[in-house]
């Protein structure tokens, strides 16, 4: 019996509790009816709905077909629950406190920082990284391209930013909910607090990340500084 041969409302009763997203991919290369029953539309949008409810697939604007979601959707749950990298992309990130200029960064390390997990705490001493991560975004300066770059992980678009860095010493940065945070102080020191110390004055700035078109290529849009 050709089970693709059904009405589409009982194909998709017996399809979707009882095939997983592999099997329902894997089946698709069983025929030319295979194929265009299972990458229908319709489909392969209740699959995703029922075994990955809060893929970003389904929160966000889709343009691409439902099959191919689905495709790489089951591929990055996959990796995921084998604790196995799909593919490994490797980035120089250049940092220096003198030259070239747009890399100055001279991090501050935090007082008191701690690692705790139910009733046991540990103390944190790695420096914070020149980098940023969040939602598939990330945030570095590129030794390859000379300048601070934005990598959207899941479209494949890299886009250079700038927040001027070049007159700033870089202390840290965070990215959170499409927010860049940039804490930097002058150049120059604000005050001589001794004879062997000076002061700098700090400042955080923020930038929301947005783009004119989906899937397009990112930029920054000034919102605040603030003196810390």
């Amino acid at each position: 019996m050709n089970i693709t041969a059904f009405p589409n409302d009982i194909f998709l009763l017996i399809v979707i509790p009882h095939l997983s997203p592999k099997d329902l991919i894997l089946n698709r290369r069983v025929s030319k009816q295979f194929y265009a029953a299972f990458t229908e539309s319709d489909l392969n949008r209740h699959v995703l709905q029922q075994h990955y409810p809060r893929a970003r697939e389904l929160r966000d604007g889709n343009e691409r077909p439902w099959s191919e979601v689905l495709n790489n959707v089951a591929a990055r749950y996959y990796q995921l629950k084998s604790g196995s990298p799909e593919s490994i992309e490797k980035w120089a990130v250049l940092k220096s406190f003198v030259a070239p200029s747009w890399a100055k960064h001279y991090p501050v390390a935090n007082w008191q920082r701690y690692l705790q997990f139910e009733d046991k705490t540990a103390p944190f001493h790695y420096p914070d990284p020149l980098w940023t991560y969040d939602d598939g975004i990330l945030i570095f300066p590129s030794a390859e391209l000379q300048s601070y770059v934005l990598y959207d992980l899941s479209a494949g678009v890299i886009s250079e930013i700038d927040f001027q860095s070049e007159s700033k010493i870089v202390r840290r940065i965070r990215l959170k909910e499409k927010v860049l945070i940039v804490e930097w102080c002058e150049e120059q020191p604000y005050h001589q607090l001794n004879e062997n110390e000076v002061v700098y004055r700090h400042f955080a700035s923020a930038y929301d990340l947005v783009r004119s078109k989906q899937r397009g290529p990112w930029a920054l849009s000034f919102r605040y500084v603030q003196v810390l």
